[in-house]
């Protein structure tokens, strides 16, 4: 078998190891410099050398690399047209177009919901938080914060947008200030699998006191899928306010359930 017969039948193995990020891209190199297959060209990125034999075919891979890749991250990184979203229709050639919905390198939207994007529901991106948790814990997946209060300051101090509540009660009344969060209700938890579930309930229900506060704040604050309820007043003239808003500009509250118990009447007046 001659020489360019050999690497015609053996670069395109080469390309193979190089697209699954095994150290072969010197191998490739070395030898599509010797004789110029078009897969190690669009794979390895090379120029095409000076004397350098081509077979004059097409590979494979560069189907691929015209109609688009396997999912939207690899579109991005290996199409040539302009792309909307995660799944931008591939060129034949050049740089991809800048999509309307960014990923990041493993094809996951950062600024999508976790409740539809299961890349989020994650210790990368958000902080977790259930029943069964402990005040000391880490707010991971398997060691979850046992407060919704004590996940948005561990978001805040680790710089992540995410909160994500296991169904659940939560006895606390939650205050929102200086700093915008993205809260998530409505996720089952049983054995360490966080998942979104449309019917889960997460409850913030303190004994006394509005359910939840968002005062002084002009960052944005996204709720999702969480239920407020107030208790009912104990003393005369008391009211009950499930959720009070004061100097906030940016609050999105995205089915959420606002449930204020009674009022109380007030003591009678004296004659």
């Amino acid at each position: 078998m001659t020489k360019k017969a050999l690497w015609l039948v053996l670069c395109p193995l080469l390309v193979l190891a190089c697209e699954r990020d095994v150290v072969a891209t010197g191998y490739c190199e070395k030898d599509c410099r010797e004789l110029w297959v078009p897969t190690c060209q669009q794979v390895c990125g090379l120029e095409q050398p000076d004397g350098a034999v081509s077979d004059g075919g097409a590979s494979r891979l560069d189907a691929a690399a015209d109609g688009g890749g396997r999912d939207g991250g690899t579109d991005a990184a290996t199409g040539g047209g302009a792309g909307a979203g995660t799944s931008g229709a591939g060129g034949s050639g050049g740089a991809s177009g800048a999509g309307a919905g960014a990923t990041d390198a493993g094809g996951c939207d950062p600024s999508g919901s976790p409740a539809t994007e299961p890349c989020l529901v994650s210790n990368e991106y958000a902080v977790f938080v259930a029943s069964s948790g402990a005040a000391s814990a880490a707010g991971t997946m398997k060691a979850p914060l046992s407060t919704i209060a004590a996940g948005i300051a561990a978001a805040h101090a680790r710089g992540l947008s995410y909160v994500l509540v296991c169904g659940g009660d939560y006895p606390e009344a939650l205050t929102i200030t200086s700093k915008g969060i993205a809260l998530y209700g409505g996720f089952t938890c049983a054995h360490n699998r966080w998942s979104w579930d449309k019917d889960t309930v997460t409850r913030v229900a303190p004994s006394a006191g509005a359910a939840l506060t968002i005062h002084n704040l002009h960052k944005p604050v996204l709720i999702d899928d969480l239920v407020f309820a107030a208790a009912d007043a104990t003393t005369p003239g008391q009211s009950s306010v499930a959720a009070l808003v004061d100097d906030a500009s940016d609050v999105t509250l995205h089915r959420v359930t606002l449930q204020a118990g009674s009022g109380m009447a007030g003591a009678n007046g004296l004659l």
